[in-house]
């Protein structure tokens, strides 16, 4: 029995014979209701005999009631054909009603240990039967030389000690210490309900010879305060496999060293709570079965429904479909059974939901009648029957009311996950690209790309999202003539901001006003997921290179303004989750602004100056944030905007601005309401960039770059500023390392 419960999952496991727990019915009501016959439901006895010279004899004797479909599922160690796995085998039957299999083996010796499963089907329904034997405890099936041949030798197996060590926030260690006896393997089976894509992992430990320790290091693991480990350590000693199993929290394996660490861990809470199955019964031989999503973007859903008595798709196993999921949230699956449906009929189904990288079980039985009350005694095959079993509209208990919308619409309870982005395949149905160029205005940042999509600057590798910046004289088409005097259109492809097609979709280079001479990717969620209010949670490693930035902000979901053709709003006006620059060395005056500090915050103004009041910055003199990957939040509030890394809190801001935004003469201010302009649907974008006008800006004199210290090669007010970056092209091209932004995930929770 495996149950989960507030996000931690653990078993519990039993063994019980049918008679000591309940019966089964054998036959149904006729239309004149007696008593049902009732018939108790025998495990089968198994016979385990020695065979001469070496092997196994397993047998089962039906009685009355019919046995079909006998499997052996057997695990002996290296005692079976040198073969220590599970080996499955079908039982053959015989004439006279037994059932029979012989399993050739190893020598054997009489205290080796042999485990197996017999599993059989009795009325449709299957069932498992699992023993333990130790051979000197079997008699010999044929009377020879067998019994002799068993030694007496001893065997102490024990069960090994595991230690489990969190070394750092995404590292974990797996030890095994043998004590008297060596081990001859050992693996490690492990499960995260947050790593990759929460299916089970087998590693296999090393061994140090000279410590005789078993090791496994598991690194790159995005864990959190509060995640759940479950693992399997298979060992084998002296030809014996064994499995020991344990569920740990990370809190509780944190190295006692590392004081800053629990501290690291990002406190993130999901609220899972079990969805609602309606049931509907459509004419007498279709049943649809249908989930709505509430708060809580689920990733998978599939329906299993076993009938004792009545054929589903010609069979009457169990079944299992996929259910599909409309625009609206709604999971939906549509049964046709090969037979009419009846009075008393009874089904049963489980409804399998991942949801927040979290898989669990809803499980109910039903009759038919008490789906659709036209179902009676009387009337046995109705010709419509549509009454629903639940509703979805019911609010749960512990359900606090949640401020955020999505879309448009409230969500429900805080903490649930409005916003789900694992990047673990190509479909991006949350993300557009924009192909244009940067708006050059006074507003704008100017940068010295073009944006567009193209296999070289984005893509999606090892369930991560990764944006590159490329050189535009490596690509195909480009050289130094063309990016100085000559012309590149964007065409259909184009996706400009404004109405300004021509300065968006089109360049012709004059002099020095020349082709931005770098190529990125800019990806937004404009038009198809935007919200208000939430917990921005998000992996990320930023780009190493002179002069590049990368950046996760939200924008304002607002339509252009056609009479004046602005997009303050898109470029002035917006909160930054997450910006670093690239450079190794980057000096303002004496302070350190290159990739060893983050940025997030509000940007208000066009004047980058301004924008310091409610910029909020940490910066790691040992650390270049692209050299490893961390986790960002922006925590967005009506009444609060707070920033963090790997769960340190690093500022914050009250959301109340319009006051600081008039004194810093920002004249739209004026119209914002108590919390504005952040009170509003804002959609993600994220973006790679070069140089620009506005985000290398030196609040001092001027930039200083390198071990030399060497000044920023443009001057920001300069028109040449484009050409002067591209005629430095060799230098910084040179120091572009790792030119990309990578992105792990992106989730955000209701407050």
């Amino acid at each position: 029995m495996y149950v989960e419960h507030n996000n931690f999952g653990y078993y519990t496991s039993q063994n019980v014979k049918v008679k000591d727990i309940d019966y089964a019915l054998e036959q149904k009501p006729s239309e004149n209701p007696t008593p049902p016959i009732l018939k108790k439901i025998m495990y089968p006895d198994v016979n385990v005999k020695l065979l001469s010279p070496n092997g196994i004899r397993f047998s089962i004797e039906e009685d009355a009631d019919i046995i079909n479909n006998v499997k052996l599922i057997i695990f002996a160690s290296k005692a079976i054909a040198n073969n220590s796995k599970l080996i499955e085998v079908p039982l053959i039957k015989t004439d006279n009603g037994m059932w029979i299999y012989e399993l050739p083996t190893t020598p054997l010796k009489a205290d080796d240990f042999i485990e197996y499963w017999l599993y059989g089907e009795r009325y449709g329904v299957g069932f498992f039967t699992n023993h333990v034997i130790q051979l000197k405890d079997l008699q010999v099936y044929q009377p020879d030389e067998m019994s002799k041949s068993l030694t007496t030798d001893t065997l102490k197996v024990a069960y090994p000690d595991v230690d489990i060590l969190m070394i750092r926030d995404d590292w974990i260690r797996f030890s095994l210490q043998e004590t008297s006896d060596a081990y001859t393997s050992v693996k490690i089976l492990f499960f995260a309900p947050i790593y990759k894509n929460s299916k089970f992992i087998e590693y296999d430990l090393n061994r140090d010879d000279s410590e005789r320790l078993w090791i496994y290091e598991m690194q790159n693991v995005p864990l959190k305060f509060n995640d759940v480990i479950e693992y399997w350590i298979y060992a084998e000693n002296s030809n014996v496999g064994f499995f020991d199993s344990k569920v740990v929290r990370v809190q509780d394996i944190i190295d006692n060293h590392s004081s800053d660490l629990q501290r690291s861990l990002p406190h993130v809470t999901i609220n899972n709570t079990y969805p609602i199955i309606d049931v509907k019964i459509e004419e007498t031989k279709t049943i649809q079965f249908s989930l709505q999503e509430d708060s809580d973007a689920y990733n998978d859903v599939k329906i299993l429904l076993f009938s004792p008595n009545i054929a589903i798709n010609k069979s009457q196993g169990f079944i299992e479909n996929q259910m599909k999921r409309d625009d609206n949230g709604l999971w939906f699956h549509q049964i046709q059974t090969s037979i009419p449906l009846k009075y008393n009929d009874v089904i049963e189904y489980w409804v399998y939901v991942e949801n927040s990288h979290v898989s669990f079980f809803s499980n109910g039985v039903f009759k038919v009648q008490d789906i659709a009350a036209s179902f009676n005694e009387e009337t046995t095959t109705p010709a419509s029957a549509t009454t629903t079993t639940s509703t979805t509209t019911e609010i749960p208990i512990n359900c606090e009311v949640s401020v955020s919308t999505v879309n448009g619409k409230s969500v429900g309870c805080k903490n649930s996950i409005i916003f789900n982005e694992d990047f673990n395949s190509d479909n991006l149905k949350y993300w557009n690209f924009d192909t244009r160029y940067p708006l050059d205005d006074m507003l704008s940042d100017a940068e010295f790309v073009v944006y567009e999509k193209r296999p070289e600057t984005s893509f999606i590798r090892d369930d991560m999202l990764s944006l590159k910046a490329e050189s535009l004289k490596r690509l195909l088409g480009f050289d130094d003539v063309r990016i100085r005097v000559g012309n590149y259109k964007l065409k259909e492809r184009c996706t400009p901001l404004t109405n300004d097609v021509e300065l968006e979709c089109e360049r012709q280079a004059r002099f020095g006003y020349i082709l931005p001479p770098v190529t990125s990717a800019y990806l937004t969620t404009r038009n198809k997921f935007s919200f208000m209010y939430g917990k921005v949670v998000a992996r990320v490693r930023g780009p190493v290179g002179d002069w590049l930035y990368g950046q996760i902000t939200l924008q304002p979901q607002q339509k252009l303004d056609e009479k004046s053709n602005e997009v303050s709003n898109i470029t002035s006006q917006h909160l930054k989750v997450f910006f670093s620059r690239g450079n190794e060395n980057l000096k303002d005056d004496t302070e350190e602004v290159g990739g060893r500090t983050v940025y997030g915050g509000a940007i208000l103004s066009k004047n980058p100056k301004n924008n310091l009041k409610w910029l909020k910055m940490k910066n790691f003199p040992s650390t270049h944030l692209g050299n490893d990957f961390h986790i960002y939040e922006l925590l967005w509030t009506p009444s609060e905007i707070s920033l963090s890394i790997d769960g340190i809190k690093y500022g914050s801001l009250n959301t109340n601005l319009r006051e600081s935004a008039m004194a810093a003469r920002i004249k739209s201010a004026v119209n914002w309401a108590n919390n504005g302009p952040f009170d509003k649907e804002h959609f993600i974008s994220i973006n790679l960039a070069a140089g620009g006008v506005k985000n290398f800006y030196s609040f001092n004199s001027t930039l200083l770059n390198g071990i030399a210290l060497e000044p920023k090669p443009w001057n920001d007010t300069d028109p040449r500023a484009l050409l002067n970056f591209y005629l430095a092209h060799d230098k910084w091209y040179q120091t572009w390392k790792r030119p990309s932004l990578d992105v792990d995930y992106i989730k955000i929770y209701a407050v």
